[in-house]
């Protein structure tokens, strides 16, 4: 039809639009980012996306000279439906590895006619290690997550309790973690069961499993109630929780690119190190810049709101540190917590952790 002539004729030029409404999306794409201000036949407004076929179609839409990309009015062919986002990653370090026993992680959601419900797995330290996050999905804004990490288990019944983390809230379902306060010792072979209860906004669905793989006998369980368990094999699903371990204290990628590439002045921008780290109340933060650009850094609270704007100038090529105090815009001092520093020239943009004690 049309519409998909209109598609598969696409240079980069224009915002892809139709007024026709489908009714299911049947491809997944990589948004990269929007405009408002871009016109098309239905008004104003389109996605970035790159395209996951790779450059042969498309055009540049901004980002340098190569092609690929694509821009599409929001809403048309169910663009945006189903989305998933990430707001956080972390770089791959040889020094930390994930334990699960899930192989699809989260796909589905099982519930007992409650917003609330407990989820436990087993996992072996392959080595001497140290236990830093417990990982999981959850199928809803969360209004209350528990985390509970013990030694031991009977069968039914938990016991030495190790670690844990209360009240915890999550804006957006997905894949969150609770970092521990302090890093857990584990010898090779020790096991420890990772146990989370959650309470969703509303959604009566909350215990978050993979229905594909095998399942584990022994090693994933559910409940009601925290106290009383039963095992999913029979009910053919894994619930969905992992454990982050390093065999170092620290997790080396809240504090990534340590080491310089061969040369005098930075390949790109790139915030290096910001030390103390956890701190209180001052911090100071050290970057590069490779080109000389307008530098954007600023303080992120977990929701993603800005909190305070450190740097809004131009810069040279060089290295470069700048101190934040612990306090918002509006000289307050903010919370204690986790907040993200992000630097942004043009298309390029890095991020690094920042804890602040209290």
């Amino acid at each position: 039809d049309a519409w998909q002539t209109t598609f598969n004729n696409y240079n980069g030029t224009g915002v892809l639009y139709s007024a026709t409404s489908y009714p299911q999306p049947n491809h997944s794409v990589f948004i990269v980012g929007w405009d408002d201000t871009l016109v098309h036949g239905g008004g104003t407004g389109a996605w970035i996306v790159k395209n996951s076929w790779g450059t042969s179609w498309g055009g540049t839409c901004g980002y340098g000279t190569e092609r690929g990309y694509f821009y599409i009015a929001y809403g048309t062919a169910c663009i945006g439906q189903y989305s998933s986002v990430i707001k956080e990653y972390m770089i791959n370090d040889a020094s930390f590895q994930v334990l699960s026993i899930d192989e699809g992680g989260c796909t589905g959601g099982i519930g007992f006619g409650s917003t609330s419900a407990w989820a436990m797995v087993k996992v072996t330290a392959p080595e001497d290690t140290y236990l830093h996050r417990v990982e999981f999905w959850t199928t809803d804004v969360t209004t209350d997550v528990d985390v509970r990490v013990y030694g031991s288990f009977s069968g039914s019944t938990t016991s030495n309790q190790l670690a844990a983390m209360d009240n915890l809230s999550f804006a957006e379902p997905g894949y969150h973690y609770a970092q521990l306060a302090e890093p857990l010792a584990l010898t090779a072979g020790q096991s420890v069961y990772l146990a989370v209860k959650t309470t969703n906004q509303s959604d009566t669905y909350p215990l978050a499993v993979d229905g594909d793989g095998p399942v584990n006998s022994g090693a994933s369980y559910y409940g009601l109630n925290g106290t009383s368990w039963n095992s999913s094999a029979g009910n053919g699903f894994d619930v969905t929780i992992r454990a982050r371990i390093s065999e170092t204290t620290e997790l080396a990628v809240d504090e990534p690119g340590q080491d310089l590439p061969p040369s005098d002045l930075p390949a790109d921008l790139r915030l290096t190190l910001a030390y103390p780290n956890p701190f209180n109340p001052n911090t100071t933060i050290a970057y590069e810049v490779a080109q000389t650009a307008r530098i954007d850094l600023a303080i992120y609270d977990l929701k993603g709101a800005r909190v305070r704007t450190l740097v809004q100038e131009d810069r040279v090529p060089g290295s470069y540190e700048v101190q934040w105090d612990g306090r918002s815009d509006d000289g307050l001092r903010v919370p204690s917590g986790v907040y993200f520093c992000r630097a942004g020239q043009e298309q390029l943009a890095s991020s690094l952790k920042l804890v602040l004690l209290k």
